[in-house]
């Protein structure tokens, strides 16, 4: 079975890098960090854990996918989605985008969305 990480402490007082809009979270965040053509991560080529980041809608649609035991995004619940505690994770194994954490105010933007209903 797949390790289950805890839930995160989100500060909603935290100042977002940007705008958090699902536009603004897939062009500045996921499609550079992780989708990019070629990466070894959630590129069509790499396609990790199942995830692909190719098109924003397709994006979103893997996203909110509720039928996973646990889903990427809980919409409404920055805390204990799977992508807020990936890129919150302070764990090297468990972390993403490996290697180079996404800063503070980026990491914020995201889990604003995720607070804000995960909608486009």
């Amino acid at each position: 079975p797949a390790k289950v990480l805890p839930c995160i402490e989100f500060q909603s007082d935290c100042t977002p890098l940007y705008e958090p809009l699902y536009d603004n979270v897939f062009e500045q965040t996921l499609k550079p960090t992780c989708g990019f053509p070629g990466s070894q991560c959630h590129s069509r080529e790499g396609a990790r854990g199942g995830f692909v980041v190719d098109t924003a809608e397709a994006t979103l649609a893997r996203l909110l996918d509720d039928s996973q035991e646990e889903p990427l995004v809980i919409a409404g619940d920055p805390s204990c989605s799977i992508l807020a505690k990936r890129i919150g994770s302070l764990s090297p194994g468990d972390v993403m985008p490996p290697g180079d954490p996404l800063a503070a105010e980026e990491q914020c933007a995201v889990l604003h969305w995720i607070e804000k209903g995960a909608t486009r």
